[in-house]
């Protein structure tokens, strides 16, 4: 079922899938998309017959990472700016406290579409995603406590490397790092996400 019109909401026996859904945009967060997947993770949270969750994107990108053409409105609003945060579903305490959650990461993985999953509990990745720390190219530092994390996972050198380089890491490149679990042909992704959450719920 439609949980919104930026995300997608399905039931595989004990595991609540979810996919972002702005295909056009590459799935680019807008502050919908934030709310909607928070909520997403609250009710499986909430429901004892749901024991794990995997997350994913529609069409060609996990997620490009935050929708920048809002941004503006984000800066020239008044109380808007702790609300959205509020709702942000990326935040280290909140996921700490989930559920499981499987990154099944399906294509570009870019900005928040790449450091959000950081906190999830395991990444698994199509053999056409692709990985960047984008942020140093347009001027921003790395978000959600990234800068802490990604050392933890691939080794302070190697997280250097992408957060000051913003260079893009494809598949092959991103599993060599330790970035992502185990890789899985486009199509055979999906099904050995819901696997593996089904065996941890």
């Amino acid at each position: 079922m439609s949980k919104s019109e930026t995300l997608e909401v399905e039931r595989h026996g004990r595991v609540m899938l979810t996919r972002f859904n702005r295909p056009e945009k590459l799935n680019a967060m807008n502050p919908e998309t934030y709310a909607a997947f928070r909520e997403a993770i609250e009710e499986a949270n909430a429901d004892p017959s749901i024991g794990a969750i995997v997350s994913t994107g529609n069409g060609r990108a996990y997620s490009a990472g935050a929708d920048i053409g809002g941004f503006n409105a984000t800066f020239e609003s008044n109380g808007e700016t702790a609300r959205e945060r509020r709702q942000t579903p990326f935040d280290p305490e909140f996921l700490m406290q989930s559920k499981p959650i499987i990154g099944a990461i399906n294509g570009i993985s870019v900005g928040v579409g790449m450091t959000g999953p950081l906190l999830f509990d395991m990444l698994l990745a199509s053999t056409q995603a692709r990985f960047s720390m984008r942020f140093a190219a347009i001027g921003l530092s790395p978000e959600v406590g990234s800068s802490w994390v990604l050392p933890r996972i691939i080794g302070l050198h190697k997280a250097r490397e992408m957060m000051l380089t913003g260079r893009i890491y494809n598949a092959e490149e991103a599993l060599e790092l330790g970035l992502i679990h185990k890789l899985y042909e486009p199509d055979e992704l999906i099904p050995a996400a819901i696997e593996l959450a089904t065996e941890i719920a």
